[in-house]
């Protein structure tokens, strides 16, 4: 089981909801694509060169880095969190260029069956600062009821504009 938020952030919002979650919930960064079985930090959620960087990130408290869990993918030549066993806050950034804006989201597995089928919950620690990363974006960000997705200011106002096409 997991829980999620989709976004629609623009870089500017993007400015403003990590500034936002580091006042709250202090997350470290996790590169989304790891050239070998080493975990990688960013220092920044923002996206410097958009169609150059991989969207997907994964946050995490310093406490639970021993518990993250890291899978090859050998057909590709890369590593990656295994996010359903890890103690990581998946982030999903938005895509944005050429009049699109797509969706991105926060998610996170609050636990996993384990080899032998048996359910795993994720510690208690982990699952309220998971929550808390999530409610500090909702309070940060508007909520559409339509799309059933939180807006940054300047999303919300390019869309309104018809400044920009969403895609899911």
């Amino acid at each position: 089981m997991g829980r999620q938020c989709t976004l629609f952030l623009t870089p500017a919002d993007m400015q403003r909801l990590e500034a936002d979650l580091a006042n709250q919930a202090v997350p470290l960064i996790i590169a989304g694509r790891l050239r070998c079985n080493e975990l990688e930090f960013q220092s920044h959620l923002s996206i410097r060169r958009m169609g150059d960087e991989w969207l997907t990130l994964y946050l995490t408290r310093p406490e639970d880095l021993e518990q993250i869990r890291l899978l090859e993918t050998t057909d590709q030549g890369y590593w990656h969190v295994d996010s359903l066993r890890s103690p990581v806050v998946e982030f999903c950034r938005c895509y944005y260029g050429n009049g699109i804006l797509r969706c991105g989201r926060l998610f996170f597995d609050t636990g996993y069956y384990d080899n032998t089928g048996h359910w795993i919950d994720k510690s208690d620690q982990f699952l309220t600062w998971a929550d808390a990363v999530l409610a500090q974006a909702r309070r940060t960000l508007y909520y559409d009821k339509t799309l059933q997705s939180y807006f940054g200011t300047d999303a919300a106002r390019l869309w309104r504009e018809g400044l920009v096409e969403l895609k899911t």
